[in-house]
């Protein structure tokens, strides 16, 4: 099994967990979701050796042009577009409420299944 390089993009990925919990479990949690970072990291690993990792964060660009920009480095042949959408649950949890966002129960994350998870 091959080695993996990751590049963590906390920014991209932050922005989208908070447009996906508003879309499925309200506005309120836009402000209360965080990323399980354990998980995150088990599903970009998918149980193979990290090489290296580094982690930025930084204005997030539009995801065409950057999945464009990686095309065009040979990313497509060596690597694989994972889209956190489906995994949602696994990747990201909500903390308990506060007295600002009083609605909402927390949401623990869910145990990460990669038996789907492109290879």
């Amino acid at each position: 099994m091959g080695r993996v390089f990751i590049y963590w993009d906390n920014s991209n990925l932050f922005i989208g967990a908070q447009v996906e919990a508003e879309d499925r479990e309200g506005p309120s949690a836009r402000h209360r979701v965080r990323i399980s970072f354990r998980n995150m990291m088990k599903l970009a690993r998918a149980e193979r050796p990290v090489e290296k990792a580094i982690a930025a964060g930084s204005v997030p660009p539009e995801m065409r042009a950057l999945w464009n920009r990686l095309e065009s480095e040979g990313v497509e042949e060596n690597g694989v577009f994972i889209s956190l959408d489906d995994y949602y649950d696994a990747v990201t949890y909500l903390e308990p409420t506060s007295a600002d966002y009083p609605t909402a129960d927390p949401r623990y994350a869910a145990v990460l299944d990669l038996s789907s998870r492109p290879r």
